[in-house]
Formats: structure tokens, sequence, C-alpha cells
């Protein structure tokens, strides 16, 4: 936060800067911020699947009296924003959002 504070320019630089990952004469040149948002947090997500896939069939997660409660609040986590987002800005055009 200091750094992003001191020098915006900078700041905006550095994740704007282009990065390039080559194999042979293919080459694939994008932003650090477009190489964290697509190419780290698909990985990320696909970590925490494999994890959660695993919880479900051998770990904590493999019955279903288990699996409930962490279930239950996923749910809520999806819903009860989706309800207070829609309460706030119903008969508005923001209600698309």
């Amino acid at each position: 936060m200091i750094r992003a504070n001191l020098s915006a320019h900078h700041y905006h630089d550095f994740w704007h800067a282009e990065m390039t990952i080559a194999i042979g004469s293919n080459a694939l040149t994008k932003s650090i911020a477009h190489w964290i948002d697509e190419a780290l947090m698909a990985l990320f997500f696909f970590v925490v699947g494999l994890e959660i896939k695993r919880e479900l069939f051998v770990g904590g997660l493999s019955t279903p009296k288990q699996a409930l409660i962490p279930i239950a609040t996923a749910v809520g986590g999806m819903v009860v924003p989706a309800i207070i987002y829609a309460s706030l800005n119903y008969g508005s055009d923001m209600i698309r959002g």
C-alpha cells in the first residue's frame, strides 16, 4: 500500500508491464495483472477444487451429516448477499447488476 500511494505512476506501470512466456517460436505476451487474473487465479481455483473433491470423497466431508454445515454456509454466503443487494436496489436500474 505504501508503494501504491507514494508513486501511483510507477505502481500502475508495474502492473501493466508486459511479461512473455515463450516455448520455441510460440510466445504469449500479457500484462502482469492479466497473468495474475487469468493464469494464477485459474490455478488457485483448480487446486481448491481438488482439495474439496478430496474432502468429499475421503476426508472430513465424506458423509452427508459432516458436509451439511459447510454446504449450508456456502449456500448462505451466496444467497444472503444476493438478497441484500436485491433489497437495496429493488425498483432501480441497478437491480440487473
